[in-house]
């Protein structure tokens, strides 16, 4: 990578049943990016990780930060589902989902070969000295790189800052700094990284060892129909008597190649699963009558031994998934709209009235996970006892208290027991808040230490 002359690859171009996948995945892909954080649901964004205040939208529901087991059980599950279908068939997410490869081959090297052609063409440009045409060239791709990277800079902080905000100008500066790092990040990306980004930085190529074996599904070739090949420069009407394998060498899986390696020397971490050689072979080879060499095959099939369909490995992985994912689904099903927390500061909790009675001082925040704003009804289970809450309106025995939506608020709640003389250093009582059909319950404790002298 560094100290020694970087090798530019230039893939040529590819038709195929894998690449049509591809496209297919990968303009899905870059339509939600481009569409989704202008969508809105009821006013607020389908999917938004406000760092600002700390919520998470997703598909008009709302999550805080006290919702952290559900953000565990997601990104556990997501783990879990990598390492699922990674031990069973390799690395199709860097193949077919991830956005590295995605935006390299939809949109970064169509660019390319519009301004620069074909592979051949590519190449010959990259050799030719600099002159007008060529720094013509280079300067026109490296503007509509970095076009297309600030716009997808910007579409893709929409993921964590309202888009029609930073439109206006009134997203908060770090919103503008965010997107404007990564405009350059993306830029060095497409310009320059490319590949490397997958042999060097990604650490999924280096997990992956540790995730397959040899009875999960890989791009491999068939060594044994394609050795030996047949030597460069023979015709294939002199092969009589000369032992050959289905290999012609005619270089066509090297040439698409994203990657720049051989598929034909084995497994190799450099590669990406894009299928583009089994693409380039089907074609060689259909041509020649023949099944491809490379496809989709476990290591202990191109050795001509049995593959194992489901393993121990996948089996716990597959296991451990479904039990999170369970476990996200109670979860999320049994998820109040609100919640509440109550909090006392044990020294300055409690004071002693003149006729006799004991007031203790709670702060009771209330979290309301909807996006309209609620009223909620605060009481206490505490026999005998008065709730007032300052600024609140009341309702019988309840004080009544009005958040926001997707907001919260924090109120002084003074718990007044009028004859404590008789009552113990510690009651025990709840906090109780309606909102419609709905009721939470908090556990707090009534102090009574000073009319009962004990400290």
């Amino acid at each position: 990578m560094f100290g020694a002359a970087r090798k530019w690859i230039y893939p040529a171009s590819i038709d195929g049943k894998f690449q049509r996948i591809h496209r297919g995945i990968g303009r899905s892909l870059i339509a939600f990016l481009l569409i989704a954080p202008w969508v809105r649901i009821g006013g607020a964004p389908i999917l938004l990780a406000d760092l600002m205040t700390r919520q998470v939208h997703v598909g008009g529901l709302v999550f805080t930060p006290r919702e952290t087991v559900l953000l565990l059980t997601v990104i556990l599950a997501s783990g879990l589902l990598l390492f699922l279908v990674t031990s069973l068939w390799g690395r199709l997410w860097c193949g077919y989902a991830c956005p590295q490869t995605v935006l390299m081959e939809e949109l970064v090297r169509r660019i390319e070969r519009w301004i620069e052609g074909e592979r051949g063409a590519q190449i010959r440009l990259a050799e030719a000295r600099l002159d007008a045409t060529k720094l013509r060239k280079r300067l026109t791709k490296w503007a509509l790189y970095l076009l297309l990277a600030a716009g997808i800079a910007f579409s893709f902080s929409g993921f964590f800052v309202d888009l029609y905000s930073m439109l206006r100008g009134a997203s908060p500066a770090g919103a503008y700094v965010f997107a404007g790092a990564l405009t350059f990040v993306l830029f060095l990306d497409f310009a320059w990284f490319r590949e490397q980004f997958c042999h060097y930085l990604c650490p999924y190529a280096r997990l992956q060892s540790v995730l397959t074996d040899e009875h999960t599904v890989n791009i491999g070739y068939d060594f044994r129909r394609g050795e030996p090949r047949k030597p460069r420069g023979m015709k294939l009407s002199d092969l009589d008597g000369v032992e050959v394998g289905a290999c012609i060498d005619c270089n066509r899986c090297v040439a698409v190649c994203p990657s720049g390696i051989d598929i034909r020397d084995g497994f190799q971490l450099e590669c990406i699963a894009c299928a583009r050689c089994v693409d380039a072979c089907i074609e060689v080879m259909d041509r020649l009558g023949q099944p491809t060499l490379v496809k989709y095959a476990s290591l202990a099939e191109l050795e001509g031994r049995p593959r194992r369909r489901f393993g121990v490995r996948p089996a716990i992985y597959a296991v451990a998934l479904v039990g999170v994912s369970i476990a996200f689904t109670v979860t999320l099903l049994s998820r109040a709209p609100f919640d509440v927390t109550i909090a006392q500061d044990p020294h300055t909790a409690e004071s002693a009235l003149d006729d006799g009675g004991v007031r203790n001082l709670f702060q009771v925040t209330v979290h309301n996970k909807s996006r309209e704003p609620a009223t909620f009804a605060i009481s206490v289970t505490l026999d005998g006892a008065e709730l007032v809450i300052p600024g609140a309106g009341a309702s019988g025995e309840a004080q009544q208290v009005s958040v926001e939506g997707a907001g919260h608020r924090v109120v002084p709640a003074f718990v007044t027991l009028p004859s404590a003389a008789d009552a113990p250093p510690i009651t025990p009582f709840e906090f109780v808040v309606r909102e419609g059909d709905t009721e939470v319950r908090h556990r707090a404790t009534f102090r009574n230490h000073q009319r009962t002298g004990s400290k």
